[in-house]
């Protein structure tokens, strides 16, 4: 019993360990689609500026699967 216990308490720690990296690496993606669409809009308003106005598509989200 002692080692089941052992072992599904090392199973609890990875899983909190993953989840932990999960959230970490959902927060680096949004801060990437944020400067993304900045530097889109940015780039847009430097071809309106020079008369190659083009329509900037709006960023796409990511899907959240919750």
């Amino acid at each position: 019993m002692i080692q089941a216990e052992t072992e599904r308490d090392t199973i609890r720690k990875e899983a909190a360990t993953a989840r932990e990296e999960a959230a970490r690496l959902r927060g680096q993606v949004e801060v990437l689609q944020t400067q993304a669409a900045d530097l889109m809009r940015a780039l847009a308003a430097l071809h309106a500026a020079e008369g190659e106005a083009k329509p900037a598509t709006p960023p796409v989200k990511g899907k959240k699967s919750e």
